[in-house]
């Protein structure tokens, strides 16, 4: 089940222009942990855009990575990951982050 799971997000450079998401999962043991699918989705409130599809692509076990995220707009963007564990667990994460 997801909830025993640990995540973790990064952006960078968090500027205008391309940017790489990583995405990371771990179990409670602090292993990579690889869920059955991972998806996820830009938005910026400002000026209601969004869902942006992020093609997150498996580097490692338990990451995930998106390149090339390109950003128009600094201010507050949101990133949001949904994790499905098998075929009826599925959970949502919304991660805020600043882009200047």
């Amino acid at each position: 089940e997801f909830r025993q799971r640990r995540g973790a997000v990064g952006v960078g450079p968090a500027r205008l222009g391309p940017n790489t998401i990583d995405v990371f999962f771990t179990d409670d043991a602090g292993h990579g942990y690889v869920p059955a699918q991972v998806t996820g989705e830009l938005y910026y409130p400002a000026k209601d855009l969004g869902p942006i599809t992020v093609p997150l692509t498996q580097t490692t076990r338990g990451q995930y990575r998106a390149q090339l995220a390109a950003f128009t707009f600094t201010g507050q963007w949101s990133l949001v990951i949904t994790v499905r564990s098998d075929a009826f667990d599925e959970t949502t994460v919304s991660f805020p982050f600043a882009v200047h």
